[in-house]
């Protein structure tokens, strides 16, 4: 545990008694508050905050300095009730702030978890309170090892969020973070911060994936369910669909069957996909489930430029059903052939001695 060395008390006694020894302007002030925080020297960004909120009680800042003064009770001291009180009078003096509502959550917290251990509590703030001051890497570490830890699912739900939000976009580690949020959204399906999570996970595989398939996956769970990412996944959807330049879907994919995949082979440029269907289909359920194997290998295909033929049978290599020809950029070409009675015997025969 760290503890204000004796040059700080000496200065927060400098502080209380003569708090406008050195004139400063306020934004100097706070600034000077924030270079020692970020540098490391704690115990002095507390008195600055504390001088600032003293001179300044009326400035919009002055809610920030409360804030980042209840955070350094909390991560750096281990005081609890100090930084507490510190968020009351946040609460009191800037009620409409978005920090004030932050404090309450914070005091909900508290309140919500008074049997969990505090030292985990306390983890968790300070987590939070190093990724303001920069220190992202430490965060996420603090973060994932109170998640490992917390016997609480929502602040461990929290965590994990947090942590893998600040991989991905902080730290540049997509994968990272994948894994990260994955654990959130295996764990808790079900909590709502799995949309979130997931939207996450999509603007990650955006970064690792060039085709964009994997993203999408991850940006349609999100669109599937309402919330505040419903919309945001929506477009990001729409937009890598449309920078694939990926074909419409021309048939109810409730009319789609199972198929078997038979092979798959590569033409230069052209992935080529065989398949064997159900000899009963109707030829819209045919061409509905050739669609549905085009849309399965999409994702699959070498590079996102590359063309697919999807080539079906009905008992393979004997009798034919019909294929799939598209080209990126052009809507697919179905074909469908027609089973004449000697492909149906061949096919019953077929099947007998497979």
């Amino acid at each position: 545990m760290h503890f204000p060395s004796k040059r700080s008390l000496i200065l927060a006694l400098l502080v209380g008694v003569a708090p406008c020894v050195v004139a400063q302007s306020a934004d100097r002030q706070f600034q000077f508050a924030e270079h020692l925080e970020k540098s490391g020297d704690t115990p002095f960004a507390l008195l600055e905050y504390k001088r600032f909120v003293f001179q300044s009680p009326k400035d919009p800042r002055a809610a920030q300095a409360h804030r980042k003064i209840a955070d350094i009770y909390f991560g750096y001291l281990k005081d609890i009730p100090s930084g507490k009180s510190s968020l009351a009078t946040l609460i009191k003096d800037f009620p409409k702030s978005p920090e004030a509502i932050e404090a309450q959550e914070i005091l909900n917290l508290f309140a919500i978890h008074r049997d969990a251990d505090e030292k985990l509590l306390l983890d968790f703030l300070e987590g939070r309170r190093l990724a303001q001051t920069g220190n992202v890497k430490g965060a996420v570490s603090k973060l994932k090892g109170f998640a490992a830890n917390s016997p609480d699912p929502n602040l461990e739900a929290a965590a994990l969020l947090e942590a893998g939000r600040l991989e991905l976009r902080e730290l540049k580690k997509p994968q990272d973070a994948i894994t990260t949020l994955e654990q959130l959204v295996k764990k808790y399906p079900k909590r709502e911060e799995v949309n979130e999570a997931l939207f996450l996970t999509g603007e990650a595989w955006e970064k690792l994936d060039a085709s964009g398939s994997k993203a999408i996956r991850a940006y349609d769970l999100v669109a599937a369910n309402k919330g505040p990412f419903q919309q945001k996944a929506i477009a990001a959807v729409k937009r890598l669909k449309d920078a694939q330049n990926l074909p419409k879907h021309q048939f109810d994919t409730k009319l789609a069957s199972e198929y078997k995949s038979v092979r798959t082979d590569y033409n230069s440029d052209t992935m080529i996909v065989t398949i064997e269907v159900s000899s009963g289909a109707t030829t819209e359920a045919l061409k509905a489930t050739m669609e549905k194997a085009l849309f399965e290998a999409i994702p699959k295909r070498r590079d996102p430029k590359h063309h697919i033929v999807v080539s079906a049978y009905y008992s393979y290599p004997i009798t034919e059903a019909g294929g799939v020809n598209w080209k990126v950029g052009s809507d697919p070409r179905f074909t469908v052939k027609k089973m004449k009675a000697e492909d149906a015997v061949k096919t019953i025969l077929f099947d007998i001695f497979k």
